[in-house]
């Protein structure tokens, strides 16, 4: 069984899937984005999302539309009951601190 929620984009872990809140396209939540050269002798750039802001990766087809999506703005995942034990225990640390 699994459970859809709807949550700040920023208080979502890198690597979950999400959808849009009405939309049916899956993403992956990124923070950073690796851009490997093509030439090894070449170095490679990370790119990191601006406080506020979170990457969203598109989890199937193409990677060429890499959204920069505000991290106030809420999206939807969908959890099994064992990862939204997992993530509401985390939460609960990350709060405690």
């Amino acid at each position: 069984m699994s459970y859809e929620m709807i949550l700040r984009a920023g208080e979502l872990k890198d690597g979950m899937e999400v959808t849009k809140i009405t939309g049916e396209k899956v993403y992956i939540v990124k923070r950073e984005i690796k851009v490997h050269a093509f030439d090894k002798s070449q170095k490679g750039r990370t790119i990191t999302a601006g406080e506020g802001t979170v990457f969203l990766v598109p989890a199937r087809g193409t990677c060429s539309d890499i959204t920069a999506f505000p991290s106030e703005k809420k999206l939807k995942v969908k959890m099994s009951l064992d990862e939204l034990h997992e993530f509401v225990i985390e939460e609960e640390g990350e709060i405690g601190q």
